[in-house]
């Protein structure tokens, strides 16, 4: 159901008074009414269709191998002194920011549950309170025939003539159908549906109260007229069962009290670690524990230190460099928490021992890429002098591949050698070669051997469509976007004074 309590106040927090929100709800409907007037009356020609199946419906075959970088980097030794000298030169690259440990109390109300009792007389009290909720949430259906008064008096013996009919037997659907004046439910036999108490006048209501399921009431006065209602269907809410429900209430019962105790164990809270030298105290006292966080900087981290909070509070001037412990920090659901600084690490350099084995495997693997790239030029440059992928990878040990007939969008093969592969011009002359990184750091040398343009007359009907589609919404997209351009060439921009 629509809240407009939670309506404004979310427009509150997006910076809108709900008059600037409906403008601009209404602003941004015009603008998608007329872009999609545009792109969704959009067409192509057979022309484009026909082009856009020589393009998207294209194949191409081709071949490659991949030289691997892991046995050169295996191959390759790294003095110590070279990883020094580099360490000496990037200083900056191993710059560490500022970080803290802290130490802190946590307290919730989930801390507090075994602080709090509940006896047997309290879990009974709201199971008969839920009890007596369940009972009056019974459904009530009801059906109603209305007279209207007439001004000859007329409706009286109506409501009779009904009532014996009703006495003799007679469907009270059917009387409904005939007789009713309320128009929109005389039609469905005067059924009203499943009746919300409040939504009727209090007549009508009383009397529905008093009826048994089947049962037609006496005639019932209300300013629309005189009313016999059948209760038609009582539809009963499930009968609680105390043993069922005993652990649940419990449970909430306490999570209640906690919740009403955890105030004044706030303060208690804020009192003992005022001044405190460190939390161990406090937290003995309130039988709680003392937990620390891992380190984090003035950005946050991770649990507790995710909480933005938590992090101004442990920045803070008193708490960060005179060691005060900080005062109450408000975590929501969570609760709350003090904290002192545990561990301050100011900015720095990590020490080179910690980073060696870093900078050996970089600087393996910028040598490694320096002789691969080496190889694979000389491999690359046999390949274009003739000599077959095929060939070349026995001769050298490496893996080759060849993929046949491939689309533009075949999911099956190596999404990245794919895409190279179609990256050639259509104009290429053939064999076409070249060379490139995988993200893996491995080289693949690619021969393009064959481009065959699609055909629309060899797609099938399914696919014409698909493609029509999508080229159609791809040219009015182009053209709203022209149309755009046209309107931002002629705007002029004034800069009040």
């Amino acid at each position: 159901r629509f809240d407009r309590d939670k309506y404004e106040f979310t427009i509150r927090q997006m910076g809108y008074t709900p008059r600037e929100h409906h403008s601009y709800m209404s602003n941004g409907l015009l603008l998608s009414q007329f872009a999609s007037g545009v792109v969704d009356t959009g067409f192509v020609t057979e022309a484009d269709l026909e082009l856009a199946a020589k393009i998207f419906e294209q194949r191409r075959n081709y071949y490659y191998l991949t030289v691997p970088i892991a046995p050169l980097v295996a191959d390759i030794t790294v003095e110590e002194s070279e990883v020094k000298a580099y360490y000496d030169e990037h200083k900056e690259d191993f710059r560490t920011e500022e970080r803290l440990e802290i130490d802190y109390i946590q307290l919730s109300t989930s801390n507090l549950l075994d602080q709090v009792e509940v006896d047997e007389a309290m879990v009974r009290e709201l199971f008969d309170a839920r009890e007596e909720v369940a009972r009056a949430a019974v459904r009530r259906r009801v059906a109603h025939i209305l007279i209207e008064p007439a001004e000859d008096g007329s409706q009286a013996a109506t409501l009779e003539s009904i009532q014996a009919k009703l006495t003799s037997g007679d469907d009270f659907a059917a009387l409904a159908r005939e007789y009713s004046d309320d128009l929109g439910s005389a039609e469905q036999g005067g059924d009203l549906g499943f009746v919300e108490m409040g939504a009727f006048p209090a007549e009508f209501e009383a009397a529905v109260l008093g009826l048994a399921t089947g049962e037609v009431s006496a005639p019932v006065e209300t300013d629309s007229g005189t009313h016999l209602i059948r209760l038609t269907e009582l539809e009963a809410a499930e009968a609680l069962v105390f043993d069922n429900e005993k652990l649940a209430i419990e449970a909430e019962l306490k999570r209640q009290l906690a919740a009403e105790l955890l105030p004044e164990k706030i303060e208690q809270l804020r009192e003992l670690s005022y001044n405190a030298e460190t939390l161990a105290e406090p937290a003995a006292t309130m039988g709680l524990e003392v937990a620390s966080t891992e380190p984090f900087t003035r950005s946050g981290g991770s649990d507790l230190a995710a909480y933005p909070a938590v992090v101004s509070a442990a920045f803070a001037e008193d708490v960060l460099n005179n060691g005060y412990t900080s005062d109450i920090v408000e975590l929501g659901e969570a609760g709350v928490v003090v904290l002192k600084v545990r561990q301050h690490y100011p900015v720095g350099y990590q020490s080179f021992e910690s980073v060696i084995a870093d900078i050996s495997n970089l600087l393996k693997h910028e040598s490694a890429k320096q002789v691969l790239a080496a190889r694979a030029s000389d491999l690359q440059l046999q390949i274009a002098n003739g000599k077959s992928i095929e060939t070349l990878a026995q001769e050298e040990g490496l893996t080759w591949q060849v993929s046949l007939d491939t689309s533009r969008f075949d999911n099956r093969v190596d999404a990245a050698i794919r895409d190279h592969a179609f990256g050639f011009p259509t104009s290429s002359a053939l064999p076409a070669v070249s060379g490139f990184d995988l993200a893996s750091g491995d080289y693949v040398i690619l021969s393009l051997t064959d481009i065959q343009s699609g055909e629309l007359d060899k797609i099938s009907e399914t696919r014409r469509d698909s493609l029509a589609q999508s080229a159609s919404r791809t040219l009015a997209q182009r053209e709203y976007q022209g149309y755009e351009s046209l309107i931002l060439a002629d705007v002029t921009v004034k800069m009040d004074k």
